[in-house]
């Protein structure tokens, strides 16, 4: 497809007017004028290729399909055509389907990362996967080598470093990404999270800091209580049906836990879901289990002793604990190196509770468990933060618990709540929480939004 930027005397004055709604974000009028382009010029394959482009953005599915199907009668061999009609199956649930057209785009295309990258998302079997990510992967180490690359560009590269975990690589293109777009809030988040994952937690408080203290705020609108309490509610019961048909045992733990204890049901205000295992079930046997169902979407790689995974069944976060004994202790973390984020409790055995009209596993003693894990559990607290003052947090290093201040601060202004910001930063380390220049930029945010 051609360069919207191009300004050449070549590019059909058409086109261009087409390109300038799409970078305007006015995909149907775009989709309009290429359509009208392509009438023109059959023969144009930038015209109806970026059709069906504009169509798939503007969620205008059959069209874009149908534009993608006429590209390849002209050029059966059109990687692009193929890649898009993968992305519209995608779109619309259909995997095998999704599947076969990347699998073509890569082999049309061997030397490009987004149709390796776009297989690994899609195949299910774990070799496949893996090969198609390091395709994806490598094709990424080697554009990292061009000096010229766009802060956009870098931006892609740093999405598949991600994906594949690959942690030093994603410093590496932050920093240059960096050096083009100094204060931008994406790229310190992303390099501050690296750090954190190479476990260099000072640095990688000091950069949350860096973007609460340089970085705008993009205000959001909180999604409403009884949306999440929706959506969430669905993703226990899939939860349950996928792990329980799998014959993978798991159990309820933290705030979802307490939510139907103390509530009855999920805490309204609540992030996400949180589910156990213990260590004599492997990851892999969740992760495939999950996989196997599309309204789930996994980590493309994890190892075999991660003790903490993250999946997603639509918008709603799912935070997986694998949890170990240790003498008259069961402990969980976010990571089992040193000094990362972890929580012990007494030992506890499991017993069967009536939830959601299913039987779910719970711990046998769950006044003991939300004791350890929160304290004094039975009043509510809105504000509560249980990575800044849970009383089973252990062997956790100070910074990074700055890491995790600064970034429940930051979600906070980003929210636009003032309790919640002044009940965050009550729970914070005294370091934190005495920080002047912290709290003054922290007040003009809140005092502005």
């Amino acid at each position: 497809m051609l360069d919207a930027s191009d300004t050449s005397p070549s590019v059909d004055p058409l086109l261009k007017r087409g390109f300038n709604f799409h970078e305007a974000g006015n995909n149907l009028a775009a989709a309009k004028i290429f359509e009208i382009a392509y009438r023109r010029d059959p023969s144009s394959i930038a015209a109806i290729l970026n059709m069906g482009s504009s169509y798939y953005k503007a969620k205008h599915y059959p069209e874009a399909e149908e534009a993608y199907k006429e590209a390849l009668k002209t050029d059966p061999d059109n990687a692009t055509a193929h890649y898009g009609l993968g992305m519209i199956y995608e779109e619309i649930g259909d995997r095998p389907a999704s599947r076969a057209r990347f699998q073509k785009a890569a082999a049309l295309s061997p030397d490009a990362g987004k149709p390796w990258m776009s297989l690994a998302q899609v195949t299910h079997e774990e070799t496949p996967r893996l090969q198609a990510l390091k395709r994806a992967t490598d094709w990424a180490k080697r554009q990292l080598e061009n000096d010229a690359l766009s802060v956009e560009a870098l931006k892609e590269l740093i999405t598949y470093f991600q994906e594949a975990k690959m942690h030093d690589e994603v410093r590496r293109a932050c920093t240059l990404a960096l050096q083009h777009k100094p204060q931008s809030q994406s790229l310190m988040e992303a390099l501050a999270s690296s750090h954190l994952w190479l476990h260099d937690y000072e640095t990688a408080a000091g950069l949350k800091r860096s973007v609460i203290m340089t970085c705008e705020p993009t205000y959001t609108r909180p999604v409403k209580d009884e949306a999440f309490a929706k959506s969430a509610t669905k993703t226990l019961i899939e939860i349950h049906e996928t792990l329980t048909a799998a014959k993978i045992p798991f159990f309820l733990v933290g705030g979802t836990l307490l939510g139907f204890i103390r509530d009855n049901g999920v805490i309204p205000h609540d992030k996400d879901v949180d589910i156990g295992v213990m260590d004599d079930v492997s990851n892999k046997d969740v992760i495939e289990a999950m996989r196997n169902n599309i309204e789930f979407t996994c980590p493309l790689t994890y190892a075999d002793d991660d003790i903490y995974l993250n999946v997603s069944h639509g918008s709603t976060g799912i935070d997986v604990f694998r949890h170990e004994r240790d003498n008259d202790h069961i402990w969980c973390g976010i990571n089992r190196r040193a000094g990362a984020m972890k929580w012990r409790y007494r030992a506890f055995g499991f017993k069967q509770a009536e939830i959601l009209d299913r039987t779910f596993a719970v711990p046998d003693d769950c006044p003991q468990y939300l004791t350890d894990l929160f304290g004094a559990w039975e009043t509510p607290d809105v504000g509560y933060q249980s990575v800044l003052s849970s009383p089973a947090r252990f062997d956790t290093d100070h910074h990074f618990l700055r890491y995790m201040s600064y970034y429940r601060l930051w979600l906070a202004v980003h929210r636009k709540n003032t309790d919640l910001l002044n009940r965050t930063l009550e729970q914070t380390p005294e370091d934190v929480r005495n920080d002047s220049e912290l709290n003054e930029r922290l007040a003009f945010l809140n005092q502005r939004s």
